[in-house]
């Protein structure tokens, strides 16, 4: 999954006040060949998530993970001379999207403990839509627009199709963890909402955003862990070990950074079109690493959700002064 794009409500939105070259720029070859590259190792990790599970506490997983991650990006902010926490209400902020992103990712890590990994990377991916419901109501640059309303239809009958079916080697319990993605996909969205609002008030830079989702969520995600995981089994298997060290190494901390790089210098609405790539690589991944049973309910929902992200995605009002 890549809550790790939230920052990207961070860089002026082209529908909004601020607009900069830098976010108008297109992807060239060699960005866009990145950019799948990213969405490929997204993909692949909602597996690797789903084995960590299997012999690591969900939420202690998540927590020592963002820990990490976090500690790379105190080297970039004082490799870049930025301090490395704000001394004004955008710590406090801070501290808000940090919760949101400790709760998407509870819910992620723990709902995988249910379901598979196809079903649970089509239901986080539907986020682009709760956003563009909680958009509507809340900037009034950004309202829904007839191909918006029909991207969330379609989507909405993707999600249906999902449901639908169950393959056997899921357990009977499994409509747990497809609600607990849903709700990681609404975390989602609120975090990226609020990111969204507070860059319409605060100069912050992505990297500052990215760095307070990470290290604000680790305190509560421990907590968390406390709380529910104290029974928890721990059988950290080499193969529960590499997906831990892929969690870490190639996702929370070089994909962070990638992604920081792509949004700094290229048009927010083509990395968002671009990054439903990664739905499509979690249930090939899902498939081919994991067996997971390919039913065709499952590839006509994600066909429709991924339809109705596009559609939301590229659907919004440019107002004229944008227009080039």
């Amino acid at each position: 999954m890549s809550p790790e794009g939230d920052s990207s409500a961070a860089v002026p939105d082209p529908a909004g006040p601020g607009t900069g070259p830098a976010s108008r720029r297109h992807l060239t070859p060699g960005a866009a060949a990145a950019l799948t590259a990213v969405c490929l190792l997204w993909g692949i990790n909602v597996v690797m998530m789903k084995i960590s599970t299997e012999g690591f506490p969900p939420a202690l997983t998540a927590g020592l993970r963002n820990l990490v991650a976090a500690g790379i990006f105190v080297v970039v902010l004082m490799a870049m001379k930025q301090p490395v926490f704000h001394r004004d209400r955008r710590l406090f902020h801070g501290v808000v999207i940090g919760v949101l992103f400790a709760f998407d990712f509870f819910f992620m890590y723990t709902g995988l403990q249910y379901t598979n990994a196809s079903r649970s990377v089509i239901f986080v991916y539907t986020n682009p839509i709760w956003v563009a419901i909680g958009a509507h109501f809340l900037f009034s640059y950004d309202r829904l627009t007839w191909k918006r309303v029909v991207g969330l239809v379609v989507a909405m009958a993707g999600i249906a199709s999902v449901f639908a079916t169950r393959p056997e080697e899921l357990p009977p319990n499994y409509w747990i963890g497809d609600v607990m993605m849903i709700a990681c996909a609404l975390f989602w969205a609120a975090t990226t909402l609020y990111i969204k609002a507070l860059s319409d008030r605060f100069e912050v830079t992505a990297v500052h955003v990215l760095f307070y989702q990470l290290i604000f969520s680790v305190p509560l995600l421990l907590g968390l862990a406390a709380i529910f995981e104290r029974g928890f089994f721990i059988n950290v298997t080499p193969l529960v070990a590499w997906s831990l060290a892929y969690q870490t190494i190639v996702i929370a901390s070089a994909s962070y950074l990638v992604w920081y790089w792509m949004i700094t210098r290229y048009h927010v609405t083509n990395l968002v079109v671009f990054s439903m790539l990664t739905p499509l690589f979690g249930v090939m991944a899902g498939v081919v690493i994991r067996g997971e049973t390919l039913t065709a309910w499952l590839v006509v929902g994600l066909a429709l959700v991924l339809a109705g992200v596009y559609l939301v995605a590229v659907g919004g009002r440019v107002p004229k002064r944008t227009q080039e």
